[in-house]
This record gives structure tokens, C-alpha cells and sequence, in this order.
């Protein structure tokens, strides 16, 4: 049995599909998170390089909010935006409809050190990567294709994500 994860076979059959969400994206502020996006991604990167990683990829919805400080509407009742994120070494990067983000967030996120690159674009930046660099990836939240081009092109640790315990913890700010 081969998967053809190129295709998107729902997408085919699901005539009536809802379009893409496209409410706004916003950050909170330091006197509601505690701490600041460029301090949670510092932490992050030490997971990382602990891990002996050069990259991780994060696909869960509430562990890239937490993260990068960011709430949305596209999901009812839960504040997240659909998105994917990648922090390495030296950068972060943040993979989300770009019309969600307006140019005050945008500066912020920048501010923090977080790129901002189109959500549909996450294999197109995969894919200019160096090949030598290992991601780890949390298999428990990771969807199949993504998985799948990650395991094809780069070397790869299956790891459970660091976020969970680090949001466990509550800062004193």
C-alpha cells in the first residue's frame, strides 16, 4: 500500500467545504502571559539543543499559541489559529495565513524574532532547508504529511513536545 499524501482527497469529495478561517490574529500582552515570546522560544531552543536537534517542528494549535503569545478565532470556543511553527537554533518561524496578521501584530512578531511565512508554504520552506539538520517531532500531535516530509529529507527524533510541562508551570509575573 502506497500513500499519496500530495493529494488531497478530501478536499476533492468535500464540495461544500467551509473556506479557511480568516479572523485576526492578536498577542497579548506581557501583563497577561508573563513572559514574552522571545523568552519562551530561548526556552524552547534549549530543549532543542538538549535534545541534540537543530529544529522542532510544532503542529498543535495551543502549544503555538502559548509560544508565541497569540490568540485567534478559528476554531469555535477555542482561542487558536490554525498555524504551524518551527523553531531552530537561531530563528522562528511561524506559518499562518499572512491576511490574519495586521502590520501592528506583524511588527510584534518580528520584534520577538518570529518570521512570518504563508501557512500553505510550510513544504516549500521544508523543502530549501539544509538537509542536514535534525528535527524533532512530537508524533502525538503531527499529522501524517507533514511526518512523512520531515522523516523523507531530514533526520528526525520522535519526541513528545516540551511545551506541556513548561505551560504546566505557572510564572510569578
Amino acid at each position: 500500500i502506497t500513500i499519496q499524501e500530495q493529494i488531497d482527497l478530501l478536499g476533492e469529495m468535500w464540495f461544500d467545504r467551509p473556506a479557511f478561517p480568516m479572523g485576526k490574529l492578536i498577542r497579548l500582552d506581557l501583563k497577561y502571559v508573563g513572559e514574552s515570546a522571545r523568552e519562551r522560544i530561548a526556552r524552547v531552543r534549549e530543549f532543542i539543543s538538549g535534545q541534540g536537534g537543530n529544529a522542532m517542528l510544532f503542529s498543535c494549535l495551543d502549544e503555538i499559541a502559548w509560544m508565541y503569545n497569540i490568540r485567534c478565532n478559528d476554531i469555535p470556543y477555542n482561542p487558536l489559529a490554525i498555524a504551524y511553527a518551527i523553531v531552530e537554533k537561531e530563528q522562528a518561524h511561524l506559518f499562518i495565513k499572512l491576511d490574519k496578521v495586521t502590520p501592528e501584530v506583524q511588527q510584534q512578531l518580528q520584534a520577538d524574532g518570529i518570521e512570518l511565512h504563508d501557512y500553505h508554504h510550510l513544504f516549500l520552506f521544508l523543502d530549501e532547508q539544509n538537509k542536514e539538520k535534525t528535527f524533532l517531532i512530537d508524533t502525538n500531535t503531527c499529522n501524517y504529511a507533514v511526518y512523512n516530509r520531515l522523516a523523507k529529507c531530514f533526520g528526525t527524533k520522535e519526541i513528545e513536545s516540551p511545551i506541556p510541562l513548561m505551560k504546566s508551570v505557572k510564572n510569578e509575573k
